[in-house]
């Protein structure tokens, strides 16, 4: 791929709202580029099991559609997931596990079909500013530092880089002290007796299981219970 020529829309950070923007702005007719600092598309989904999405609803209502419902209804198609339901909690109306290996399956499939030129192992390491903002942005991979220019750019990387890079201003945190929500311990446990925990959420009370639960392996949910 040219990277020296001009796109339309540059769209650093491929977790899912970079992903949805990219296969948005490809769909539409521009010519589109997506970074991402990672060997996978999904973001901390699938690269940090920040799971189960939620949530898709507001109440019995189903506020997220489009793109975002496009994936589950694929994802689901190859058994990646149950799709939307009910949080046993009560947090939010409905949450969505996932397959995370099938998810950046799914994700790359789309951005691929949609015609969106793909960069991995790409990271942001500056911007070009001139009078009227963004002029081009610094890019490096294996390949080496390089420039790539655009009509538009979307910052969608976690940590706002792009935007932090070209001095706009941000806030960080909660207003008062600029404290963030503490971040989860998120981990896999292998040499686990399956059969056995799902017997026991069976037999107990305090468990949600979706329709299908007996054959989709990660829809396992312990209850918080008082």
């Amino acid at each position: 791929m040219a990277l020296k020529e001009q796109f339309d829309v540059v769209v650093a950070g491929g977790g899912p709202s970079g992903i949805t923007a990219a296969i948005a702005s490809a769909r539409m007719g521009a010519k589109t580029l997506l970074v991402e600092k990672y060997g996978f598309l999904g973001g901390m989904a699938t690269n940090a099991l920040v799971g189960p999405l939620q949530t898709f609803h507001a109440g019995n209502k189903q506020i997220v559609k489009g793109i975002g419902e496009e994936v589950i209804q694929r994802l689901k198609e190859i058994g990646g997931t149950p799709g939307h339901v009910r949080d046993m909690i009560g947090f939010v109306p409905t949450i969505t596990p996932v397959d995370v290996e099938k998810l950046k399956y799914i994700f790359q499939e789309m951005v691929e079909e949609s015609g969106v030129y793909l960069q991995l192992h790409t990271v942001v390491t500056g911007v070009d500013l001139d009078k009227e903002g963004v002029k081009a942005l610094q890019l490096y991979n294996k390949s080496g530092q390089f420039k790539v220019k655009s009509k538009t750019y979307i910052d969608c990387t976690g940590d706002g880089d792009v935007v932090a890079m070209s001095g706009v201003p941000f806030e960080k945190g909660r207003l008062k002290d600029g404290l963030a929500q503490p971040m989860s311990m998120m981990f896999r446990m292998g040499k686990v007796n399956i059969d056995k925990i799902r017997d026991y959420m069976k037999r107990s009370r305090g468990f949600v299981l979706a329709e299908d639960w007996e054959t989709f392996p990660i829809v396992l949910y312990p209850a918080f219970l008082a």
